[in-house]
């Protein structure tokens, strides 16, 4: 098995790490000015969960431009962005109203959602940053088969 850390590490997941902070930021202090104090962690988590969904689809919506490629470890980068750059305000949020309730289904639901939505993607990666012996499309193809789908 080969890694590329150049591929998983280079300049343009940096990109898509900082860019996706500075718009996660700027829309969390947004939302932390609109929103009610009884409200701010569940639309805060909305948002999150739209800015993460956004990033992922836009992955998929470069997979049919011509010369551009649709990649995985980009969509990684794209929801770590989001998920560092709402982090200030989340905290922030928790500061104001403190609050013992677990997660609800409906994160759950998101939660698998997104799983789904970042396996598709990482099925059609057009540039593989792992290498195995089997390819991968190969793996996926016998475990499907061995399920019965």
């Amino acid at each position: 098995m080969h890694i590329d850390y150049e591929l998983i590490f280079g300049m343009d997941k940096q990109m898509h790490f900082v860019g996706y902070v500075v718009i996660s930021v700027l829309s969390g202090i947004f939302m932390l000015l609109l929103s009610e104090k009884h409200s701010v962690k569940r639309r805060l988590g909305y948002l999150w969960i739209t800015l993460v969904i956004i990033g992922i689809l836009e992955e998929y919506r470069q997979f049919w431009l011509p010369d551009r490629s649709a990649e995985f470890l980009d969509a990684l980068a794209n929801m770590f962005g989001v998920t560092v750059g709402l982090l200030l305000p989340i905290l922030y949020a928790i500061k104001i109203k403190y609050s013992r309730k677990f997660a609800s289904g409906r994160y759950t639901i998101y939660s698998f959602t997104i799983i789904a939505l970042l396996i598709g993607l990482s099925i059609i990666n057009e540039r593989p940053f792992i290498l195995f012996e089997e390819p991968y499309i190969a793996k996926f193809t016998n475990i499907v088969a061995f399920i019965g789908l």
